[in-house]
């Protein structure tokens, strides 16, 4: 099949409809929205602080052994100028540790491995700090916090995922039109030392040179980033898992998908009334809206429900997923914290 045209992409149709090109630009939008260009995002704008703590870069073999799958003792990586503060330090990330994992499902702690500063033109200027560039970690690796049993001062950190580029800084990268993917991230599961990650740092300087006034600086920091929005801007760049969702297309503007999901009706709450009762199967009290939302849903329509405290939506998810185990189905039921899983 013949290669298709640079200049005739943009007016390629998929077998849906919608212009592909077109799709990019807008899923690029959504990507843009979720990243968080103020000072307070530390993937951006990082800063040293007591619930931080500065790593020896030195200790090569307390850090391969970290990188390889170890158990590491926090001490042995922790810079002489931070171990005033370790344990009060590491107390304040457990914390943030154990409420990240019950609240959401997503452990916070990264050990960071080198950090790249740009101007990026999109960050406004503080009063405080006119200066405009970055301070952004590199090389984000995930790692669990563990106290020792009966030693209060004894941690240790040990490897709870793999070496991975930070998202904001892809993310800055294809805003500047350098396709991320010039980063060989698959070489990053070979990776075992420290030196290893200072050679894969220098081999990238040619995609981060495309940033403005780019400058990368060798430096490891162990601190709590807010990474859980990661995986969404991953997927937001699949325009294949995209397409796949007629609602994703509906948004993004597609005629024919925003045209079928309309024709979805609810069912007229008026008959309700004429159904047996012994054919339903709540658990809880339910009015005629709440029952036309589990009609609707159990039909299939995809709907969103609002409303203000205490109008009955809690007692409507509980009520479909009843009549949905009921009738033999399953049910995946997803919440942002831990708290509705427990009502």
């Amino acid at each position: 099949m013949d290669e298709v045209p640079e200049e005739e992409r943009s007016n390629v149709q998929n077998r849906s409809g919608i212009d592909l090109e077109q799709l990019r630009q807008i899923a690029k939008g959504w990507q843009a929205s979720i990243v968080d260009y103020t000072r307070r995002n530390n993937l951006l704008f990082f800063k040293p602080r007591s619930n931080t703590l500065r790593l020896d870069i030195s200790r090569q073999s307390a850090f391969e052994t970290l990188i390889s799958g170890g158990k590491v003792s926090l001490s042995d990586l922790c810079h002489e100028e931070d171990k005033e503060k370790l344990d009060k330090a590491a107390t304040s990330i457990s914390k943030k540790q154990q409420v990240s994992v019950e609240e959401i499902g997503v452990s916070p702690v990264y050990v960071a491995f080198g950090f790249l500063s740009w101007v990026d033109p999109d960050t406004p200027a503080s009063r405080e700090e006119v200066d405009r560039a970055t301070n952004a970690p590199i090389l984000l690796l995930q790692v669990e916090l563990v106290r020792a049993r009966g030693q209060q001062n004894q941690w240790s950190v040990v490897a709870s995922g793999d070496l991975q580029v930070n998202g904001v800084i892809k993310h800055a990268l294809e805003k500047n039109e350098v396709n991320s993917a010039s980063l060989n991230e698959d070489s990053l599961s070979d990776i075992s030392t420290i030196e290893m990650i200072w050679s894969w740092i220098n081999n990238t300087m040619s995609a981060f040179g495309k940033l403005p006034e780019a400058e990368t600086r060798k430096d490891a920091h162990f601190a709590g980033f807010s990474y859980q929005d990661e995986a969404i801007w991953r997927d937001l760049g699949d325009i294949d898992l995209l397409l796949e969702s007629l609602v994703v297309r509906g948004l993004a503007g597609e005629g024919t998908a925003i045209s079928t999901l309309q024709k979805d009706s609810f069912i007229n709450p008026e008959t309700f009334d004429t159904q047996n009762p012994t054919s339903e199967r709540l658990v809880l009290d339910a009015d005629s809206s709440q029952m036309e939302a589990i009609q609707a849903a159990i039909s299939g329509v995809n709907l969103v429900i609002e409303g203000p405290p205490g109008s009955g939506k809690s007692q409507t998810i509980t009520n479909l997923l009843a009549e949905i185990i009921a009738s033999g189905k399953t049910a995946l039921f997803v919440a942002q914290s831990e708290l509705p899983l427990l009502l």
